[in-house]
């Protein structure tokens, strides 16, 4: 039926948030959100808080943040159990 592909499709987001000059990423930003895949590529991304992706553990599986300013890696990553795609190239990370 027309609301079970409503369903499906709000399950599986691919979500795209490039080039709009996010400075940093918030606690719980995409909390109650089934989002696949994220791309926060070609921001301004200089920081991002620790619980930035709390909601996302079991259902994102692919994460772009390149060519941002990232500089550490100090959000929770590890929380991110089905995670097997990471794009952090081109940032400026100095420790992990």
């Amino acid at each position: 039926s027309k609301l079970d592909s409503i369903n499906e499709a709000l399950n599986n987001l691919n979500l795209t948030l490039n080039n709009k000059r996010y400075a940093r990423v918030l606690d719980y930003a995409f909390e109650n959100l089934k989002i696949k895949s994220l791309d926060l590529k070609n921001n301004q991304i200089q920081f991002i808080e620790p619980r930035a992706f709390y909601g996302l553990e079991f259902d994102l599986i692919k994460l772009v943040l390149s060519y941002n300013k990232i500089e550490s890696i100090s959000f929770h990553l590890y929380l991110l159990k089905n995670l097997t795609e990471l794009d952090l190239s081109n940032n400026r990370i100095k420790s992990i």
